[in-house]
C-alpha cells in the first residue's frame, strides 16, 4: 500500500510503466536465482513486453483504454496467489504474466479493482463502478528510489530521473552478464568508448534504462551499429575472464562460446 505522499509516484505514462517494471525485474534477479519461476515467469514478460512496444504505447498513452496501475496490481494479484499457494503447501498455479499481455492485444483485459487505500489522487478521479480512473491530464514528476549498485551513477546528492533506452534492452549483452552484476565488469573502469571518444553506459545498453545523473550520461542515446558490435565484444570478453575468477573456467568457457552479434 503507497503512503498518501507518494501519490506522484504511481506511473501513468508507458515510460513510467516500463521503468517501474524494470525495477521490480532488477529486484528478482537480486533476490532469486535467474532459474527461479519468479524470474523465467518476468523474463518472458519482459520480451514480450518488448515486442509489444508500440500497442502498450498506443492502448496507455494515445487511446488511454488500460491504467498502468491496472497492469501492475494485475501482477500484484498473481504473484500473491503464487505465494499463498506456496503458503499453504499446495501446487502454485503456473504464473504467465504474458497472459496480460495477450489479453491487452485482444481487448479482453479486464482491469482489477483497485483496494481504496491504495491512494488518493492529486486531482479527484471520476469513477466507473469501483474503479479509479485518474484525469486525462494527470501528470507526475517520477524519481527514482535510491539507486542499486548495479547501475552506474554518479555520486551526487540530488535524485536522478530514470532514461529508457529507445532501443530497450540488450539481449544479447543480458546474457554475457548471466550471472554477474553490471559493476562485476565495469568497477574497474576500462569501459570502451563509443565514437565520440566517450565511455560507454553498460547499464544503459544491457537494461534498456539508466539515471539521468549518471557520470556517462552523455552516452545515454542509440549506439551505431560499430559501437553495439564494439560493446557487446567488450562484455563477451570481460564477462568471461570475471566468470572464471569467481567461478572457475566452465562458467567462462560458456561465456566465450557465446555469439557476440
Amino acid at each position: 500500500t503507497l503512503l498518501a505522499n507518494e501519490i506522484r509516484h504511481i506511473p501513468i505514462s508507458y515510460t513510467e510503466t516500463e521503468a517501474t517494471l524494470g525495477m521490480f525485474g532488477d529486484l528478482l534477479a537480486v533476490v532469486f536465482l535467474p532459474t527461479h519461476t519468479l524470474n523465467k515467469a518476468f523474463a518472458a514478460f519482459w520480451k514480450e513486453w518488448g515486442k509489444a512496444k508500440m500497442h502498450l504505447i498506443y492502448v496507455i498513452d494515445q487511446a488511454r483504454t488500460y491504467r498502468p496501475v491496472h497492469i501492475l496490481r494485475r501482477m500484484q494479484l498473481e504473484l500473491y496467489y503464487w505465494f499463498d499457494s506456496i503458503r499453504r503447501k499446495s501446487t502454485p498455479r503456473e504464473l504467465d504474466f504474458t497472459r496480460i499481455l495477450y489479453e491487452i492485444h485482444i481487448n479482453a483485459f479486464s482491469p482489477p479493482l483497485l483496494p481504496p487505500q491504495l491512494m488518493r489522487p492529486l486531482e479527484p478521479p471520476t469513477t466507473m463502478g469501483d474503479m479509479l480512473v485518474f484525469p486525462a491530464g494527470a501528470t507526475t514528476n517520477v524519481t527514482s528510489p535510491e539507486p542499486s549498485a548495479d547501475i552506474e551513477q554518479s555520486n551526487a546528492t540530488a535524485k536522478s530521473v530514470l532514461v529508457p533506452n529507445p532501443v530497450g534492452p540488450d539481449a544479447t549483452l543480458e546474457q554475457h552478464l548471466q550471472g554477474l552484476h553490471i559493476r562485476d565488469i565495469t568497477q574497474n573502469g576500462s569501459v570502451p568508448n563509443n565514437d565520440k571518444g566517450q565511455p560507454m553506459c553498460v547499464a544503459f545498453h544491457t537494461k534498456g534504462r539508466c539515471f539521468s545523473k549518471c557520470k556517462r550520461a552523455s552516452d545515454h542515446k542509440a549506439h551505431s551499429t560499430a559501437e553495439q558490435s564494439r560493446l557487446r565484444k567488450w562484455v563477451q570478453t570481460t564477462a568471461a575472464k570475471v566468470k572464471a575468477a569467481k567461478f572457475g573456467s566452465t562458467e567462462a568457457d560458456s561465456a566465450s562460446a557465446s555469439p557476440s552479434a
